[in-house]
Parts: structure tokens; sequence; C-alpha cells
């Protein structure tokens, strides 16, 4: 096995690729209680549109299927898997997004059995139309919750009016149009093409044996056949650079309303790396974070009583998200537009945010779980495994000047706002 060291924090991740082109990651922690194995597919709910062996064919499918097929692939030949994993005693569950679907086993004992069941039920499908009808239902009844539930809503609407043709724009379960529409031949289509151990990695993190949990991984993959590797190819998209409108109220089942804003800035404008993600952050902490001044009069005035913020890439574009919940949406949000206007960092609070940072880096290699989900993040989002094993050099090597210089490009003039208020009764 290959050794990804995670500099400055004497980690190790353990990562071997197998002949059947599984990708493995191990970390081991004798000290924790509990192992978290995860089997991850790079298939999520943006990915409808996509070609086969190099072919000119383009395929669609609705939007929900990722999330549709994470739902189906729990059913086995002989029931339901939770019943098994219940005679092991632990936990399962899965989790669709975007980008990915992730499949998860987490537990105390039995990490051979369980690792083995985990591989056994994602790598062999059982699908048949009355289960496709059976499990519409269910789903249907998860997105009309979806429907009445504000806050996805309002995540959605935001990205709605911020994007035009990226498909984050839509929910990762679909709408009840796509769910309906979705057809055993989706289900095999997609799985066939995408769940390849090709396109596949696994994580196992916490208290394991790494030669036992290798070699049992091996064992179980050389005991499966798959077919040849279709080569799937995502369709690119062009995404405008302007939002898709710049500002729209709406109603909502909420007591305080909720509002955002969405900043738009184009990649080219700006040197995207691990490094200006980290920076950007850091100008976000200063402005916005639970320490900055802004944040603690708009609190301490009882202007809002929230706020958070988020930074993401979108077919090259920054999204910077900023959302409060308030009983002034407009006062508040003139008062976020003018604080854009005028952002900046000192280098005292630059400094504390970046041991902060660093801090919160050792201590996440106290819990399984998070190690897990650190390395998904690194796997989906980076490349060379910057997150894994460079991100605490990178942040200390830092540098104010570096944040301010950063700080000087960014520019919040293409924005989005959104503003959901309390329903109006009706007679």
């Amino acid at each position: 096995m290959k050794k990804i060291t995670i500099k400055g924090l004497k980690e190790v991740v353990y990562y071997e690729k197998l002949p059947s082109g599984l990708e493995v990651y191990l970390w081991q922690n004798e000290k924790s209680n509990s192992f978290f194995a995860s089997l991850n597919v790079k298939y999520g709910s943006i990915h409808t549109d996509f070609k086969l062996n190099n072919s000119k064919k383009v395929y669609h499918v609705p939007t929900g299927v990722a999330h549709f097929l994470e739902h189906l692939n729990f059913n086995t030949k002989d029931g339901n898997v939770y019943d098994i994993f219940d005679r092991l005693g632990s936990d399962i569950n899965a989790f669709t997004t975007f980008e990915y679907t992730s499949y998860y086993v987490s537990g105390a004992n039995n990490v051979d059995e369980n690792i083995n069941t985990l591989l056994d039920y994602v790598c062999t499908p059982y699908f048949t139309k009355q289960l496709v009808d059976n499990e519409k239902g269910i789903i249907l009844e998860e997105a009309k919750s979806g429907l009445d539930n504000p806050a996805n809503i309002f995540f959605y609407k935001k990205l709605e009016n911020t994007l035009h043709k990226d498909n984050r724009k839509n929910r990762v379960v679909g709408t009840l149009d796509d769910i309906k529409n979705i057809t055993l031949d989706d289900i095999e289509l997609v799985y066939n093409a995408f769940y390849h151990p090709e396109n596949m990695f696994m994580v196992v993190t916490g208290n394991i044996d790494l030669y036992a949990t290798i070699a049992c991984i091996k064992e179980n993959m050389q005991k499966k056949q798959f077919d040849k590797y279709k080569e799937p190819e995502i369709l690119k998209i062009k995404e405008p650079s302007k939002v898709v409108k710049e500002y729209e109220e709406i109603e909502g089942n909420v007591q305080d309303p909720l509002a955002s804003i969405i900043i738009k800035m184009p990649q080219n404008k700006l040197k995207v790396s691990v490094k200006n993600n980290i920076l950007y952050s850091l100008i976000l902490k200063c402005n916005f974070g639970a320490t900055s001044e802004f944040k603690n009069d708009l609190i301490d005035n009882k202007l809002v009583t929230g706020l958070d913020f988020s930074r993401t890439s979108v077919t090259k574009n920054v999204l910077v998200d900023i959302n409060v919940r308030t009983k002034y949406p407009e006062e508040v949000i003139n008062m976020l537009k003018e604080k854009l206007t005028n952002l900046s960092i000192s280098k005292e609070d630059f400094e504390r945010k970046k041991r902060a940072a660093i801090s919160n880096l050792v201590f996440l290699y106290d819990n399984a779980e998070e190690v897990n989900m650190n390395i998904q993040d690194d796997i989906i989002y980076s490349k060379n495994h910057k997150i894994i094993n460079d991100i605490k050099e990178i942040y200390e090597n830092l540098e104010y000047d570096e944040a301010v210089e950063l700080l000087e490009k960014l520019n919040f003039n293409n924005i989005s706002v959104l503003i959901m208020k309390q329903k109006k009764e009706t007679n």
C-alpha cells in the first residue's frame, strides 16, 4: 500500500488501487472505539446527460435518478439489507449529493463482515419493475415533504435564481414528474454505466487492522466479475457569469423572514486553488463569522437571530452565499450590501482565524467519521490529494498580504437577493 502522509499531523492514509479499478483509502486509529466504512460512487444528481464508450450518442435520464438508485440499491434477492446489518449491530445509511453517492456503515465490531456486506449489496444489483414502482411511492412522499419545507424551498430557489444551466439548481431528489417518469431502464442504464469499480472508491477509517482490512476488500472484489467499464463522459455545460434574477420575494412557512445574498464571480477572473479557497473562507470568517464584529453587532441590536455563509465553486463560477434570519429583511440586506463594499481583514484577526483552523484540523483526527468524510471531499473536490496531505502546511504558509491582495480582486457586483416572508393569512 502507498502511504499518503498528512504533513505536520503525524497521520498517514494508506492507498491502494485494486485490479478491478476500485481505489481504497485506509486510516487507522487504535484509540478509536469504532470504525466507519464508506463505498462511494462518482455519480450524483447533476449527472443527467452523458456519453458511453467514446460514442457520440447522448443519454439523458431524469433528475433524481441518482437518489432513486441509492434508495433502490438497499434491496436484495433475499429482502432488505438493513436486516443483515441489524444482526451485525451496525448502523448503515447512504446519501446522494450533487456530485456523488455514498453508502456507509459504522460500528464497533465485525469489521470484515460489515465490509463484505457493504461491498456485496452495492456491487450486486437487484432491480425489478415492481421494486421501482414500489419505491416511487416512498420517494414521492419524501419529495412532497421537501416542497413544504421552507429551508429546502429557500435553498433551491436561491440556486434557481443564480444558475442558468447548471443542474445544481434542481433538487437532488428531482421533481415529482421526474420521479414518476423514472423507469427500470433508467436505473439499469445508470447502474451499468457508473456503478463500476473504475468509478468508485472505498474509505475505511477508525479502529481497524490495516492489512486485515485491505485483505478482506481484495478477497471480496476478486470473487466478483464486472463488465468492461463503459467510460461514461458527462456532458459539459457553459454556465453564464450573470445571475438569473437579481431580486425576488417569496412566501413560506416561516416565523421570521429568511434573506440571502448570493454573489456569483467568474473563476477566470480569480485564480482558483486550494490555497485561494482557504483564503476566501478566512476573509468571509473575518467579516461574517461567529466572532466577527459585524455579526455580533447585528445580533446585539436584535436585527438578526442567525447569520451563516458558504463558498463553493460551480461550473467555472465561485458562489458566495450569505444567509440571515431577520424580522427586518430589507434593512439587513442593505447592510449586507454595504458591508460587501467595505470588506476588510486585519492581520491580528487573520492570524487568529488561521490558528483556529489549524487546531480544528488536529482535532479532526479524533473522529473516524470526520476523517472519512474529509477523504471523500478530497477525492471529489481536489486533485493530487491536496486536502488530505498538504492542508496543514498550506494553512501554516498563508500570508496576510496574500489575503489582502485577494480581497482587492473580489468583485461583489453580480448578486442575487432572495427574501422569504411569512405566508399571508387567507380568508
